[in-house]
């Protein structure tokens, strides 16, 4: 659990610039990109595991993202997530799946109590911390 310590914190990072200016910053899945590179150096099998995965993570979040004209979440978000798959490896699907189930329910109160509806903005690296402190549970 120590050395996924630095991967929460960037996490945690992302989430605060997200809530703060609604953007993640760039360095932040480069860092965790370079991280997880060297983590999983020492391993080898998983080191091109989490390359091919990181590689379908990203596309899947591209196809949604064009596929929703860029309304659903933004491109840090998918960098976020993709680099974190180089670490998490096939854990990074539970990790999407919690984030996108919590944004949800956040958004449809959130459209709900202000009544925009599906035109309801989230800012969802926030909702990609929550769910990967509940993948380490």
């Amino acid at each position: 659990m120590l050395y996924e310590l630095p991967i929460i914190l960037l996490v945690l990072y992302a989430a605060y610039t997200d809530i703060k200016r609604m953007e993640v910053d760039d360095w932040v899945p480069a860092a965790i990109l370079v991280y997880s590179a060297f983590v999983r150096a020492f391993q080898p099998p998983l080191l091109v595991q989490g390359f091919i995965y990181m590689f379908l993570t990203f596309f899947i979040l591209s196809v949604v993202y064009w596929a929703s004209k860029g309304e659903g979440f933004g491109g840090g978000d998918i960098k976020l997530l993709s680099s974190m798959a180089l670490f998490y490896n096939v854990s990074i699907f539970p990790v999407i799946f919690i984030s996108c189930f919590i944004n949800l329910m956040y958004g449809t109160y959130k459209g709900w109590k202000y009544k925009t509806g599906l035109k309801t903005r989230t800012k969802f690296a926030p909702f990609i911390f929550i769910a990967t402190l509940l993948a380490h549970i």
